[in-house]
Order: structure tokens, then sequence, then C-alpha cells
């Protein structure tokens, strides 16, 4: 290679050079490591055990019998972006409001390799996943147990406000969902 080859190189190679680094800018603020999107949640929630969940879902039955409230359980998981908007749309004044009308239950289901008798008993192939139901007054003492398999299945839904063009999509279409589930209880 001569000299005069070397000198009309070097423009190639710094613009190369120039377009990996904007290249490599681009793919470092578009996977999450620039600012967070302010319409999706941090994350969705924490982890529990089989028997914290069991204990949790006990609970809940209880605070439904005593409220009158239905219980709302909901799946889903922090790699879940359906599932980290829907929390965002929880900060909505009117699903916030009808929110406060439910026992709330959220169930991290991991990459679908937690809580494995729920995912499979609700036949979970999506998620976010929420589920309306009503203890189920012949199970047990009070009508309580912590086995939502053997609860009143009132409405179900997947909620997935940016990937399925047939999902919910709105705090208004959630919460006239919740509206019709709650008067089946």
């Amino acid at each position: 290679m001569n000299r005069k080859s070397e000198r009309s190189l070097l423009p190639v190679l710094i613009r190369k050079t120039l377009a990996i680094s904007a290249l490599s800018l681009g793919l470092w603020a578009g996977t999450g490591c620039g600012d967070p999107d302010p319409g999706i949640a941090s994350s969705y929630g924490a982890m529990r055990s089989d028997a914290e969940l069991r204990e949790t879902l006990y609970q809940a039955c209880m605070l439904s019998n005593k409220s009158q409230h239905p219980i709302l359980l909901q799946l889903g998981a922090d790699w879940c972006t359906d599932c980290r908007r829907v929390e965002a749309l929880k900060s909505d004044p009117d699903l916030k409001k009808e929110l406060e009308r439910w026992v709330g239950l959220k169930v991290n289901v991991g990459q679908y390799d937690q809580h494995k008798w729920l995912i499979e008993h609700f036949q979970v192939t999506s998620i976010a996943r929420w589920i309306a139901l009503r203890p189920n007054p012949e199970t047990t003492q009070q009508g309580c147990n912590d086995d939502p398999r053997k609860w009143i299945v009132l409405q179900d839904t997947v909620i997935e406000p940016i990937s399925d063009a047939n999902s919910l999509k709105t705090s208004a279409e959630i919460v006239e969902w919740l509206q019709k589930a709650r008067a089946r209880n």
C-alpha cells in the first residue's frame, strides 16, 4: 500500500468509526439504559414461595368474605412489558377508585416457572392475566381456603395494552371489565 492510498482510506475509517459509535449509542439508549419510559412501571412485583402465596391467598379470602369485595388475581412478571404497563395504568384515578372495590393479589409467575399449579389450573399462556374470583363458601370453614382453584371464577381476561391488538388497552376499558366482573359477585 502506498502513501496516497493510505490517505484516501483515512476518511473511510473515520466514517466507519463514527457510524459504529452512533450505532452503539443508539443500541445503548434503546435497550433500557436511557431514561425509563414513564408509561411503564419499573417492575411487576415481588416473588413469593408457594407457601407464602398460599398464606396470602388465604388472607385475601378472609378479607374478601369480610368486605364482600371480590378477589382480583393478577398474574404477571417483571420481564413482561404489558404487565409493567398495566401497573402504570393503575395510577389513573378511575381505575384506582375501581380497584379499591377489590381485594387485589399480584402473583409474579417468573418465566412461567413459578406457581405452576396456578398456571396449569387457569391455563395461563399469556400475561398480564387478570382473574376475578369469589371464594366458594362450600370449600372449608368460613368459606375460606388457600386454593383459588376451588373458588368461583367471575370473569377472566388477558390485558396486553402494548402487544395484543385484541386486548384491553386503556384504563377505561379495564374499569369497565372490572365493573362487569364485580356485578357478578
